[in-house]
């Protein structure tokens, strides 16, 4: 009978390594909880994530128990290394360029699922495209040499609106700058970001290239975040005059640079 786990265990030892890596590969993609995998190998949990680390070992008897009990789903889900048990005696580079290209391929059809979820992200286009706005804008940003910079452009609607006075859209129009970079705790608009809201916002685009693959999963394209305007902020002898804002974002990550579509509604 056909068994999977007995042609591992016995290949000859120049396999042995990759058995190995194999092993660390699953633990690290396998669905099943690192608690069963413990629970039936009688093997700590510890010492699974320490297997898991590129430069650890585990034993023979060990991978031998491994296979024994998972080495069906270790075939299962770890296809990219078929080709390197599918004739034991083929040469080990060109295993390991069929391994690669298998990667390859899986990395490729990952990329495409991502950039489909992030272009048709069904609950945050809804609410983006439903949002009637006051104002638009459109702004771009940069992560280069650790530094994020951002650009405004494309301004419509602020003159137009009903809800803002006269000096208000005066002082709004002379800071927004468009089509100008700046670094993004510099921009001249936050010259009139209310204080609280102003840390609320850096803080939430400190990290925000930097960590772009992790976000876009989060939020996928479309976020929002209330920002208050102080109109009077900086000028000497006056009154602070709010005007809060909820700001609709849709966020085109595969842009580069990364281009923020916002609606502001005026509260």
């Amino acid at each position: 009978m056909y068994c999977y786990s007995t042609i591992l265990i016995t290949a000859n030892s120049k396999w042995a390594t990759m058995n190995k890596q194999i092993i660390k590969e699953w633990l690290k993609t396998t669905k099943i909880p690192l608690t069963v995998i413990s629970r039936e190998l009688n093997i700590s949990r510890n010492t699974l994530y320490t297997w898991m680390k590129p430069e650890s070992d585990m034993r023979s008897n060990n991978v031998e128990k491994i296979l024994e009990v998972y080495g069906n789903d270790i075939k299962n889900t770890q296809k990219e290394y078929e080709m390197g048990f599918s004739d034991l005696h083929q040469e080990e580079d060109l295993s390991y360029a069929g391994l690669l290209k298998d990667k390859i391929n899986a990395l490729t059809k990952e990329n495409e699922m991502l950039q489909n979820m992030l272009q048709h992200n069904p609950w945050s286009d809804t609410v983006y495209e439903q949002t009637q706005p006051d104002f638009t804008t459109n702004v771009l940003i940069t992560y280069e040499n650790s530094v994020l910079r951002r650009m405004i452009t494309d301004v419509k609607g602020i003159n137009e609106s009903k809800k803002l006075t006269e000096s208000q859209k005066q002082r709004y129009s002379s800071l927004i700058s468009v089509n100008e970079w700046f670094r993004m705790n510099d921009h001249p608009i936050n010259d009139i970001i209310e204080k609280e809201s102003l840390k609320s916002v850096q803080g939430y685009t400190r990290w925000l290239l930097p960590i772009v693959n992790a976000m876009k999963i989060m939020v996928g394209g479309g976020i929002s975040l209330p920002i208050w305007y102080d109109f009077n902020k900086g000028l000497e002898n006056k009154k602070q005059d709010i005007v809060k804002t909820q700001c609709y974002m849709k966020i085109h990550w595969w842009e580069n640079p990364k281009r923020i579509e916002t609606k502001n509604v005026i509260m």
